[in-house]
């Protein structure tokens, strides 16, 4: 696979390098520009549009927890929600198909209430390192959308002019305008009226939760897009 590792120098980075360089092509994003052995190359963050497109990304960069906890509380946060934010969103931009997000035991808890931390235990960290952790972790399944992602008429459109090699031309015309003409269609009795106006523009998204959850999947192992591109290309090979 082509993996894209973030902060590829810290301590556990260059342990997963070793472990998985024989494998597989690996990528790197740090603010140390050197590539290290069995690494193909290493971004700056400035130059995350520049890197190559990968199957997995795993987000290891952030700024670690100080015991002095003498670092200003919203360095925290600049760094570990913010880069944190860039390289999902980067993420979601592509095709890859899993994100692997190292978190802390510190976005929980700062001190463990009683004898043990356990899973069931809600989320109530003190300190800015704990805050900017949760904060990370919530921005990420705040993005995540049921059905993977959804498409539009206009994006179907286009797939469509795409694959036959044509440029799609789509009017935009005002929704008042269009549901005037409508409305008359339904008085003169035309082939555009008010049903139909709704059965081309209502929204109607059906989830796929039920088979990535029989097939054990994250994320379905194509996009809708690209579904869609298959499936009218297959068309036009049949035509």
């Amino acid at each position: 696979m082509k993996i894209l590792l973030t902060g590829i120098h810290g301590f556990v980075g260059v342990n997963l390098v070793k472990g998985l360089r024989d494998d597989h092509a690996l990528y790197g994003i740090d603010i140390i520009p050197s590539v290290p052995e069995g690494v193909l190359q290493v971004h700056s963050w400035d130059q995350l549009i520049l890197v190559p497109e990968s199957d997995v990304v795993i987000h290891l960069a952030g700024k670690a927890h100080d015991t002095k906890n003498t670092p200003a509380g919203q360095e925290y946060f600049d760094i570990n929600v913010g880069l944190t934010k860039r390289i999902f969103d980067h993420f979601l931009s592509t095709n890859a198909q899993k994100f692997i997000f190292f978190s802390s035991v510190k976005a929980v808890a700062d001190t463990v209430p009683g004898d043990e931390l356990t899973e069931e235990a809600i989320p109530a960290p003190l300190t800015a390192y704990g805050r900017s952790k949760l904060e990370a972790e919530r921005y990420i399944l705040s993005k995540q959308v049921p059905a993977d992602e959804s498409l539009s008429t206009n994006q179907i459109v286009a797939l469509m002019a795409e694959s036959l090699k044509m440029k799609e031309r789509i009017w935009h015309i005002h929704p008042k305008a269009i549901t005037l003409f409508a409305r008359l269609g339904d008085k003169l009795n035309l082939t555009m009226n008010s049903e139909r106006l709704k059965k081309l523009t209502e929204s109607y998204v059906v989830s796929n939760k039920k088979i990535k959850h029989a097939l054990d999947l994250g994320r379905m192992p194509v996009t809708a897009a690209e579904g869609m591109r298959e499936t009218l290309e297959a068309f036009n090979a049949s035509a």
